[in-house]
């Protein structure tokens, strides 16, 4: 197919549409949370525990969004990153631990997750904290720093291999703000991230004492052994 049909046939079933007013939307900025809050939701009989741990996040145009990207892949973004490593690899716990980036237009949110076998809940918690701390008071060794560019860097030309994922891609770029040479500028972005920035983003953004957590699955079965369950917290 040619780009100048492509163009006609777009003309034909679109030609006669007229640009309305855009308003633009006037969201209240998400509330700021002081202390950490803990919510656990009683399903009885569950064999696993579905665990979330999140803080608001930065908007997708934030200056800090390649460096919170970076820090984000280094934490719990693959399969070799440090939660899947420490709660997988090194204790077993689960079959995936990962970090979520949702970094949108007027605000973003940033989460670790992960589904653990129930009487690990309180442990597995202990765990998540205790690399949630530790990105933010030690620095990414060099490795790290590379594997995650390289993935960052090795991944993004896949998702525009396809005609559905360019499209995807070129929406994101108008539904968020960004700037026109966004894809040609990526591999550039990732690549001029440090050690120094990812610390700083985790240090900025990271907040573990501000952290809602969400947890699923069977109360009764539950072993505690974490006191971030206790206090400040709301059963259902």
């Amino acid at each position: 197919m040619r780009r100048e049909h492509v163009l006609a046939r777009i003309a034909e079933l679109f030609g006669g549409w007229q640009p309305g007013e855009v308003v633009e939307p006037d969201f209240p900025a998400p509330p700021v949370r002081t202390r950490r809050a803990a919510y656990v939701v009683n399903r009885p009989g569950s064999a696993q525990t579905n665990i979330v741990v999140a803080n608001p996040s930065i908007k997708r145009t934030d200056p800090d969004y390649f460096p919170f990207l970076v820090m984000h892949t280094i934490l719990g973004g693959t399969a070799s990153a440090r939660l899947f490593m420490n709660l997988r690899e090194e204790k077993g716990y689960t079959y995936g631990a990962y970090t979520q980036l949702d970094a949108r237009r007027y605000a973003g949110s940033f989460r670790a997750t992960t589904e653990v076998r129930t009487p690990v809940t309180g442990a597995s918690l202990k765990e998540i904290f205790y690399e949630l701390e530790r990105i933010r008071s030690e620095d990414a060794s060099d490795k790290e720093l590379t594997d995650a560019k390289t993935y960052l860097t090795g991944t993004f030309p896949i998702r525009l291999e396809t005609q559905e994922g360019l499209v995807e891609q070129l929406v994101q770029i108008r539904m968020n703000g960004l700037a026109p040479d966004y894809l040609q500028t990526y591999r550039d972005n990732v690549q001029r991230v440090t050690q120094e920035d990812v610390r700083r983003v985790a240090v900025e953004y990271v907040t573990p004492d501000r952290a809602a957590i969400v947890v699923v699955g069977d109360a009764l079965r539950q072993a505690p052994g974490d006191s971030r369950l206790r206090g400040h917290g709301r059963r259902a």
